[in-house]
C-alpha cells in the first residue's frame, strides 16, 4: 500500500517534469496536447496549479479549436482566481 502510494507520488511528479520539459522544447507542438490535458486533470485532482502549462494549453486551444475536448481548463482557470485576487 505504502509502495504504491510512493509510486503514484513518483508518476505525479514525473508528469509535472515531463509537460515542463514539453514547454520548454516546443510549446506549439499540438502533439503534446494530450499530455497537457492530462496534466490539467492532475492540477485539478491534487489541487495544484501551473500557469505556464495551462497558458500554453490555451494557446494550442487558440490555433486548434476543434481538439478542445475537456473544459477543465477553464473549470482550473476559474479556481485560481481567488488566489490571483487575494495576493
Amino acid at each position: 500500500m505504502v509502495q504504491e502510494a510512493t509510486n503514484g507520488g513518483a508518476e505525479k511528479s514525473q508528469l509535472a517534469i515531463t509537460v515542463e520539459q514539453f514547454i520548454a522544447v516546443n510549446p506549439y507542438n499540438p502533439d503534446i496536447l494530450l499530455d497537457l490535458e492530462n496534466y490539467v486533470n492532475e492540477q485539478v485532482s491534487s489541487q495544484s496549479y501551473n500557469l505556464d502549462a495551462n497558458l500554453c494549453l490555451l494557446r494550442l486551444y487558440q490555433f486548434e479549436p476543434e481538439r478542445m475536448s475537456t473544459p477543465r481548463i477553464l473549470v482550473k482557470a476559474l479556481m485560481a482566481i481567488p488566489a490571483c485576487v487575494s495576493s
